[in-house]
């Protein structure tokens, strides 16, 4: 029988700086056949509401997500968490100097591991994929024409979904479970009534077009 596992890994200051946050512990919850989940916790910021969050992004725009990524990947856990640069074609800018058109890179914490066949997260965030129609809370980082999400699965709302988290049923004991079972999701794990209530209010301020 698969038990879940606990460590304490180190981060490389660059992908801290990159990806804006400091990890503090894994769990593996997955079984051994299919993709497994493989979820980071971290020291970040929860917003209690969207005027927090706007407060804190610096840019805000509606985007699409292209199909371009690029995950990084380290050599060990103790280098740092892979993390993906995902491209994004600008629908429309809300907030920041971005422009129509624009196509940017955002970091997103999270990856899908190959080689190892995991899928890695940082708090249950999810990886944007082509069909989504996002509201994108950003702040800049050290790369050029590079963006990070603010405060992980908080900076990221999926117009395209319409449900209620109180109307689905979610997977909240990963032991059993495989990414092909989440991948649709937008956000995995045990942050979904919060998630719900700052989507709730995304969704009714930022239309998309």
């Amino acid at each position: 029988m698969n038990k879940r596992t606990k460590l304490t890994i180190g981060i490389i200051a660059m992908a801290a700086a990159i990806v804006g946050i400091n990890y503090t512990s894994g769990t593996l919850m997955a079984k051994t056949e299919g993709m497994k989940i493989f979820s980071y916790h971290a020291d970040y910021k929860v917003y209690e509401d969207i005027e927090e969050l706007e407060n804190q992004s610096p840019i805000i725009v509606n985007a699409k997500f292209t199909g371009e990524r690029e995950t990084i990947l380290g050599d060990s856990v103790t280098d740092f968490v892979p993390f993906s640069k995902s491209k994004v074609k600008i629908i429309k800018v809300i907030k920041g100097d971005l422009e129509k058109e624009d196509n940017v890179l955002v970091f997103e914490p999270a990856a899908i591991d190959s080689e190892k066949n995991e899928f890695v997260t940082v708090e249950g965030y999810n990886l944007m994929n082509e069909e989504g129609e996002y509201t994108l809370f950003l702040r800049d980082t050290p790369k050029e024409n590079s963006y990070q999400i603010v405060g992980m699965y908080q900076g990221k709302y999926d117009h395209s979904i319409n449900d209620n988290v109180k109307n689905r049923t979610f997977i909240t004991d990963f032991e059993d479970a495989t990414y092909d079972d989440v991948a649709n999701e937008e956000i995995i794990g045990d942050n979904l009534n919060h998630f719900q209530k700052l989507k709730d209010k995304v969704v009714q301020k930022y239309n998309w077009e």
